[in-house]
């Protein structure tokens, strides 16, 4: 049980390093 809510974690950090990574490249755009 308690691997499944670190992997539950990961995939939301993940997640939220994507959202940072895409406003940083898409900011200087618009």
């Amino acid at each position: 049980m308690s691997f499944e809510r670190c992997d539950i974690c990961i995939s939301l950090l993940l997640i939220f390093m994507l959202l940072i990574k895409f406003q940083v490249v898409l900011s200087p755009i618009s």
